[in-house]
């Protein structure tokens, strides 16, 4: 019994001390990056990670409450810039904010009508691109007229 003790004190101890290391490297790194000027670099990764946010929402989101957040993110990581650690956090977020909106109004200019059934209509005009498929074609048209 008293083995089971001191063995689970052991694990619940050397969690804790791997967890401070992990605080201490993470934030030794962080200053690193931050010395050598690298931290802009990791923008993108933090934008295309905000488009990967978009891509796995359940329905597609508004467009309005992406921008509020990102505008909003943005106010913070300015409000922060005094605080170095504080401003990188704010920074990451309001890139992850940022790339969220640009994925959406990306989706919202390219968007085009889709039939959702099969349905009769007269319209005029030309077919753009053609793809031969197994299952039949697939057009793409610009219509002149309707």
């Amino acid at each position: 019994m008293r083995a089971g003790l001191a063995s689970r004190d052991f694990w619940r101890s050397s969690w804790r001390d791997l967890w401070l290391h992990l605080i201490d490297a993470s934030r030794a790194a962080l200053e690193l990056e931050i010395a050598q000027r690298r931290l802009f670099l990791w923008l993108p990764v933090a934008a295309g990670a905000g488009v990967i946010l978009y891509f796995a929402a359940d329905r597609e989101p508004s467009l309005a409450y992406a921008a509020l957040i990102a505008a909003a993110a943005v106010i913070l990581a300015i409000a922060l810039r005094r605080r170095p650690v504080a401003f990188g956090a704010a920074l990451t977020a309001a890139a992850i904010a940022c790339g969220f909106p640009s994925a959406t109004l990306r989706s919202a200019l390219l968007a085009a009508l889709v039939l959702d059934r099969p349905q009769v209509l007269k319209f005029t005009g030309t077919i753009e691109e053609m793809y031969l498929r197994r299952q039949g074609a697939r057009f793409i048209l610009r219509v002149s007229e309707a």
